[in-house]
């Protein structure tokens, strides 16, 4: 049971990210190239992927692992997210996997006795 418990702990530390997204203005917008972003567009279409050119009507994104171009006029865009480290969620993520293994530890040595 413990080590059914520690393997899946595991599996879920490992797929885990430690990255968030943050917003940032769509008007405001500046040049952050070679920046992971999302973009939502006002029909719901999420694009995820590299910014490449960001310019004054439209922004071009490398997505996919093929790196396809997508080009959104900025007028269709509804929010930008760009991809920041989060010390907050990597720190959030390793205490919370050490008090797990304390409880399984605690729970299993409860009930050897």
């Amino acid at each position: 049971m413990l080590k059914k418990s520690l393997l899946l702990l595991s599996l879920s530390i490992l797929f885990q990210s430690c990255y968030s997204y943050k917003s940032v203005n769509r008007d405001h917008f500046s040049q952050h190239t070679d920046k992971n972003i999302k973009i939502i567009t006002k029909q719901n279409k999420k694009v995820k992927g590299l910014l490449s050119t960001n310019t004054v009507g439209e922004i071009i994104v490398s997505s996919g692992a093929k790196k396809a171009t997508i080009t959104i006029p900025k007028e269709s865009i509804r929010s930008i997210e760009i991809r920041e480290f989060s010390y907050l969620k990597t720190i959030g993520t390793a205490l919370s996997t050490i008090l797990t293994v304390v409880l399984l530890g605690a729970v299993k040595a409860f009930h050897s006795n």
